[in-house]
Order: structure tokens, then C-alpha cells, then sequence
């Protein structure tokens, strides 16, 4: 890959020049061979561009060029959100790949089909292309074809994917993803390792599992970092998941570093899917802060994006948002929150994200609050989190209501509680609300 990107601009050339001049083929094969380094390196725009060019001056034809130029389209287009134009392509790779009798690319073009269905909640075609798939995998292996390995990784991914998506069995769709790992480790797929760490640490925090969350997205950058930083195909979501999970933990500043980091990227690439997660992360950490009404702009703004692209939201991961959410509507009260939602809504998915990585202006009354505690003396060397808490413990709450307020446990911010008694040598709740206004 190193290599490769430090002869991009003579590739560049070298294909400019091809097809300046018509030379027979040689475009397409530049195309065919290069599509894995523009996917994974993150120039997909580029390399979609390029592989236009090439399959419309090549006349179509019969040939394994072409598929494998075909496959590396219907990738570059599906990264970014095109399913659409994923799904046409992976067809009339398909058609070629039957007519050719390429076992090999018929497999890759049936599970890309089923991803494509599956991203699009058609679960039953989805698995008939499964089934399909697997039989031809089954020759491959009776074949001693070595290429077999690397079709069952796609397999148990989509496999997992169904697990999640339809049955709501994210056990099962842990253990077929850490077989699709281990598929992918025994191959020596770099690309597929780094992806499916990612993939596991979407899982991860699903279940509430945030530190196991944290270290995989971490692992999964580290690969990335190899790969090629965070133009990585994969790089955005591992940021995204790591973003969640440092929201998950209260780490604050974390999650926002990672959730501008991938919406940057995200921007760079194109990938439009990225980009609309990077979103409602920023909404849900918005909520956290205080930032009601730019938790409600941003999340109209993600949620009509996807209206938009047809990329689904799913149950799983709108109920790890909710109460981020939930807490900002509730503050904000119900008619605000619909008008800021109304006007997300209204922004282009570009303008929705030159807002998410502009600085707030607005300072929210409770951080503004906050900041006066942070500086005033005595405060028992409170973190800003137990600042929080005091906050809401001076303006009478429960802890159940602290823990909704806050999305954290009961038990948690009875910890809290008690451990800001000790520290300011108080005895009860009451006397924390004398300390605040004395304060």
C-alpha cells in the first residue's frame, strides 16, 4: 500500500494516458487492479471516477477483467451509501461471472448481492442468496480452490449481520463475527481484520459492553493506522464506535474528538453512511452536555439524511440513542425540540455537518453553572461530573431522576452522590444545596 501511494500520481498518469489514447484493455486492467488500494486507502470518489471511465471505454464483454473491475465498483459505491448502484453492479457482475463459469467471482457477487439486501431489510432475499452462495463455496472446496477461506469470512459476516438485524441475537452475531475474524486472521487479510474489529465493537457497545468496546475500535485503528490512517475504509466507524463508547463511559472529551474525527473523514471519502452516524453521535453527546437544541438540529438532520440515502436506522441503535435524546427533549420541552428537529431537518446532509463541526456559541445555563462551581473554593476537589450531579441534587432530584437526566444507572449516581458527601464532609442532600448557594 506504501508503495502504491507513492506512486499514486504515476498511476494517475499512466491511466490518463491510456485512455487518452484508446489503448485496448489497458485501462480496465489498471482499473480492475487498482480498485482494493483506492478502497482501502480511502479514494473512493477518485477510484469511482476511474473505474467509470475505464468500464465505459471498454466495450462490454465477456471477460474476468471486467468482473473484477465490476466487483471494485460495486464496492467503492456501497462504502458510500450507493446500494442502489451497488446492487446493479454486482448483478451484471454476476450475469458475466455465470456466463465465464468463475465459481470464485460468482460467490463474491451473491454474498454482495445478499449484504445489499440485507442493508436494505430484505432478509428473505438475502438469505436465498446465501444458500446460493454457500453451494457454490462447497464446490470450491471439493475443487481445492484456496480462495474458499476467504469466501466462508463473507459468508459468517453475513451470516452475522442477519443474526443482528433480523433476530435481534447479538450473542450469535458476536460469536459468527469472531469466526469471520479468525477467517480473516488465518488469510492474512489485514483490510478484513482491522473491518471486523470494528464490526465487533459496533456489537460491543450494543450490549453495553463499553470498555470491551473501547479496546476493540482501538485495535481496529491501530490496523487502520497501517492501512492508511483514517482514510481506511474502516476508520470512520471504528471512530464512531470508539465515540460511543467513550459516551457510554463519560468520557466526554473522547467522544467528541472521535466523532469529528470521523465526520472529517467521512466528508473526505464520501462515504455518506459514516457521515450520518457521525451525526447522531454528535447529537447524543450534545444531549449529555446540555446542548438541547443542537442535539435536536443535529438529530432531525441525521434522521431526514437517512430518509434521503434509504439507509436504515435500526431498532438497536435508536434505543442506545433514546435516552441521550430523550433527556434533551425533556429540557428543552416538547414544542422546541420538534421546531429544532424541524429545521435539521431542512439542512443538506453537507450543511448539516459544516454546523456539527462549527463551535457551539451558546453556552447552555447548566454548563455556564457548572463552570462557576469548577472555579469557585471550597469544592472538595469534585470532578466535573460530580459538579454535574451537584447541580441536580441542589435543584431537588432523585437519583432515579439523575440517572435519567444523565443517562447513567441509579446506582450510579447514588455513588456519585455519596462520594460528593464524603468529599465535602457533608451529611445529606439538603446540605449540598446550602454548599451550592453558598458557593
Amino acid at each position: 500500500m506504501k508503495r502504491l501511494e507513492g506512486e499514486h500520481d504515476n498511476l494517475r498518469e499512466a491511466l490518463s494516458w491510456v485512455l487518452e489514447r484508446g489503448e485496448d484493455g489497458t485501462g480496465l486492467r489498471l482499473g480492475a487492479a487498482l480498485w482494493r488500494f483506492w478502497y482501502t486507502r480511502g479514494y473512493l470518489s477518485e477510484g469511482i471516477r476511474w473505474l467509470e471511465r475505464v468500464l465505459a471505454e471498454d466495450a462490454p464483454t465477456v471477460s474476468r477483467i471486467r468482473v473484477k473491475a465490476l466487483e471494485g465498483m460495486g464496492w467503492l459505491v456501497q462504502l458510500q451509501g450507493d446500494h442502489e448502484r451497488a446492487r446493479a453492479t454486482y448483478q451484471e457482475m454476476l450475469e458475466l461471472s455465470r456466463e465465464l463459469d468463475d465459481k470464485g467471482s460468482i460467490a463474491t457477487a451473491l454474498n454482495s448481492l445478499g449484504t445489499v439486501a440485507a442493508q436494505h431489510g430484505d432478509n428473505e432475499r438475502a438469505r436465498a442468496l446465501l444458500q446460493e452462495n454457500l453451494e457454490v463455496i462447497d464446490k470450491l472446496e471439493a475443487e481445492g480452490d484456496p480462495a474458499a477461506t476467504l469466501k466462508k469470512f463473507y459468508v459468517f459476516n453475513l451470516l452475522g449481520y442477519l443474526a443482528i438485524n433480523e433476530e435481534n441475537d447479538y450473542a450469535r452475531g458476536t460469536t459468527l463475527w469472531e469466526e469471520s475474524l479468525a477467517l480473516a486472521r488465518e488469510a492474512g487479510d489485514t483490510y478484513l481484520v482491522g473491518n471486523t474489529l470494528s464490526n465487533l465493537g459496533h456489537l460491543a457497545f450494543m450490549q453495553g459492553e463499553f470498555e470491551r468496546a473501547k479496546a476493540l475500535s482501538e485495535e481496529a485503528l491501530a490496523f487502520a493506522h497501517e492501512l492508511g490512517g483514517t482514510r481506511a475504509g474502516f476508520a470512520a466507524s471504528a471512530l464512531i464506535n470508539l465515540g460511543i463508547a467513550a459516551l457510554g463511559l463519560d468520557e466526554h472529551e473522547r467522544a467528541a474528538g472521535s466523532f469529528r474525527e470521523a465526520l472529517l473523514a467521512s466528508q473526505d471519502m464520501g462515504v455518506k453512511p459514516q457521515v450520518i452516524e457521525s451525526l447522531e453521535g454528535m447529537a447524543s453527546l450534545a444531549g449529555v452536555l446540555g446542548k438541547d437544541a443542537r442535539a435536536a438540529h443535529l438529530w432531525g438532520a441525521a434522521e431526514m439524511a437517512r430518509e434521503v440515502t434509504g439507509i436504515a436506522l435500526s431498532s438497536g441503535e435508536r434505543s442506545l440513542h433514546e435516552p441521550y435524546l430523550t433527556s434533551a427533549r425533556s429540557k428543552l420541552g416538547e414544542a422546541a425540540w420538534e421546531e429544532g428537529r424541524a429545521e435539521g431537518r431542512a439542512m443538506s446532509l453537507e450543511k448539516a455537518a459544516e454546523y456539527a463541526l462549527s463551535e457551539e456559541v451558546e453556552q447552555p445555563e447548566a454548563t455556564i453553572a457548572q463552570e462557576h462551581l469548577a472555579s469557585a473554593e471550597p469544592r472538595g476537589n469534585l470532578t466535573p461530573r460530580e459538579l454535574e450531579i451537584v447541580l441536580h441534587v441542589a435543584r431537588g432530584l432523585s437519583n432515579r431522576q439523575i440517572s435519567t437526566e444523565l443517562s447513567i444507572s441509579e446506582r450510579t449516581a447514588g455513588n456519585h452522590v455519596a462520594k460528593i458527601l464524603k468529599k465535602l464532609g457533608l451529611n445529606s442532600r439538603a446540605q449540598i444545596a446550602s454548599w451550592v448557594i453558598e458557593t
